[in-house]
């Protein structure tokens, strides 16, 4: 044996003995102390070994190196790790957790001595990551537990959020970085991940704090549930509250755009504009509105508030409108009730300023040809002011634009107005021919000068109403029966009109018996004491039938919308029947289904993602426009 090898081995028998001495010291030791009194002696022994290694230089360079051993440094790196970490792993492992847990707990430890801990542990790749994981999980399942037994979300989120701030500070101090991952995941885990539903759950969960406007405790719900992928369980209970949430049917359309408008400040100032969440609540907003069976009703009714008060501050309530009718389903039918109070702003000659500001958002929306119609029945009125004579008005309606009943009329005419009238029909088919004028005395109205024997007035009334007021230029008095036949009408055509004049706020009729009901044998009689400050009025109808509002209602013409769609049902079937007429290349097909996704016209299904279909994995997708 070499002086070289006997040399060697007295060094080792050193470290051997250094390390025995050094167990055998801090074994006595408990709790921090113990620690404590290991970290000091690791630095002791790490100086001692420096010095050593540097008065064995020349022996590590030559005999070591030469022989392919251990190094000074090394042998009494392995020396310590074998004779004191190994003996004691388990007090020191137990020792550590103990005081990892009393921070926990909220007492103040020597971090500093824990860390010259962990990083000789590491330096000597003796940490039981496997130990630390487990005596950390137990530690957190216990604490969740407690943490839900007092049935309060905003404060469960609160202390997983300051116990998640805690945990990250103090394993980055503690462990190295490749490890910090998986102590971070076990804490959302157990706290977040596990418990999703529940949490969504407690106390009302996030439905409460949606309801109550706690914007706090929903950017908490957030800023816990993105990292640890569980935005699918919020988007469902967010979605579930969307879709439950109901408005009151006397201010359905402004609770809805208020709720919206709530919505779209949760998304960017809870939710941090995350586009996922944002698609779910438009979806389910959607839904909601599906819910709502009247939802074109209440946007007609809406709209024609607005255009009757006429709102000053009009373009942000239309913007905020057209938002609304993005969700709504029906588009067919709000077309339909939109034209009909269209065309009572048309035929009553009101200002429709606003209305042309709406028809333009909408073709922007939704596209000419969803317009065209409501644009043929404003350039009808438009028209109509050049066919001007004398004391006449008329206002030529397109058949296929206006959403009106054509009836021919088989009134008897006063003999002035009927030649007035042969008159322009003449003049009108030499200027347009092959069209054909088919007149609606139903719709229109006049401007009547009445001498009463105390008073005079300008009266506006409907049509029918002035052929009814003019029959008692030949006597003052006549039965429902007398005027039903004068006038060729029946009297469900005349009952609205006649009521009006006889039970409305200007009584310029006198009825017997004075109800509410028209019988043939029901007796008016004109009203030559009537008076009234104003010079100028308009008898507005009665509504005869119990209505909530002069719009129509969905309801009414839902059977003239399904006779529209009728005919559009077999060219659906033959649209997609025509896809068989050519084989396009795959290639061509899927460029153009990515087009559609870009422009949301589809989405893909993530429900039922792949299906067997023919032996063939398809993808599916979901129609959106």
């Amino acid at each position: 044996m070499s002086e070289a090898e006997v040399f060697y081995g007295k060094i080792e028998e050193y470290f051997m003995l250094k390390c025995s001495e050094i167990g055998a010291r801090i074994e006595i030791f408990q709790g921090y102390q113990y620690l404590a009194h290991l970290s000091k002696e690791w630095q002791n022994f790490k100086l001692s070994v420096s010095m050593v290694s540097d008065v064995c230089l020349y022996m590590n360079n030559g005999y070591c190196r030469q022989r392919r051993i251990r190094e000074t440094m090394e042998l009494a790196l392995d020396c310590f790790k074998e004779t004191v970490i190994s003996n004691q792993l388990t007090k020191i492992n137990g020792s550590l957790i103990e005081e990892i847990n009393k921070e926990r707990n909220g007492n103040i430890i020597e971090r500093d001595t824990l860390s010259k801990i962990f990083t000789m542990m590491n330096e000597l790749e003796s940490i039981d990551y496997d130990y630390f994981m487990e005596k950390t999980r137990d530690y957190f399942v216990q604490e969740q537990e407690i943490l839900m037994k007092f049935d309060d979300t905003k404060m469960y989120l609160a202390k997983v959020k300051a116990r998640l701030e805690g945990e990250q500070e103090r394993i980055v101090m503690f462990f190295p970085e490749i490890s910090q991952k998986n102590f971070i995941d076990l804490v959302y885990d157990i706290f977040i991940k596990q418990p999703s539903s529940k949490i969504c759950e407690l106390n009302g969960g996030i439905s409460k704090r949606l309801a109550h406007k706690d914007y706090e405790c929903l950017t908490l719900f957030y800023n816990l549930f993105n990292p640890c992928g569980c935005m699918e369980v919020l988007n469902s209970y967010v979605r579930t509250f969307i879709v439950n949430f109901t408005a009151e049917k006397s201010n359905w359309m402004n609770e809805m755009i208020n709720f919206y408008e709530y919505l779209s400040f949760v998304q960017i100032e809870c939710f941090v504009n995350n586009k996922d969440i944002w698609k779910c609540m438009n979806q389910a907003f959607g839904d909601c509105i599906k819910n709502e069976s009247n939802a074109c009703s209440h946007l007609i009714s809406y709209l024609d508030k607005i255009f009757r008060e006429n709102i000053e501050e009009f373009e942000n309530i239309f913007d905020k409108l057209i938002i609304i009718f993005r969700f709504i389903p029906d588009k067919d039918v709000f077309d339909l009730l939109f034209r009909k109070l269209l065309a009572k702003q048309l035929i009553q000659r009101k200002d429709i300023s606003l209305i042309q500001s709406f028809v333009v958002r909408l073709k922007s929306e939704c596209g000419l040809q969803y317009t065209q119609k409501m644009e043929g029945m404003i350039n009808d009125a438009a028209l109509s002011a050049d066919y001007k004579e004398k004391s006449l008005q008329p206002i030529i309606l397109t058949t296929s634009f206006w959403p009106l009943k054509s009836t021919k009329s088989s009134i008897n005419l006063p003999l002035k107005l009927k030649e007035q009238l042969d008159v322009f029909e003449k003049s009108y088919l030499l200027k347009h021919n092959g069209r054909r004028l088919n007149w609606q005395f139903n719709l229109g109205q006049a401007d009547l000068v009445i001498n009463f024997l105390e008073s005079r007035h300008e009266v506006n009334v409907s049509t029918i109403q002035m052929f009814i007021l003019l029959l008692f230029q030949e006597a003052e008095t006549l039965n429902a029966d007398q005027i039903s036949k004068s006038l060729n009408i029946t009297l469900h055509e005349m009952e609205r009109h006649i009521l009006s004049l006889a039970l409305g706020r200007f009584k310029i009729l006198q009825k017997t018996p004075g109800d509410n009901f028209l019988r043939n044998s029901d007796i008016f009689t004109f009203n030559n004491s009537f008076k009234h400050k104003a010079f100028k009025f308009k008898v507005p109808l009665l509504q005869i039938k119990p209505s909530n509002s002069e719009v129509p209602n969905a309801e009414h013409s839902i059977e003239q919308v399904e006779e529209d769609r009728r005919y559009q049902y077999p060219f659906c079937c033959l649209l997609v029947l025509s896809y068989n007429m050519f084989h396009p290349e795959p290639s061509v097909i899927k460029k153009r289904i990515e087009n559609l996704i870009e422009k949301e016209f589809i989405e893909r299904d993530e429900e039922n993602k792949y299906q067997t279909l023919n032996i063939l994995n398809r993808q599916f997708y979901k129609y959106l426009a």
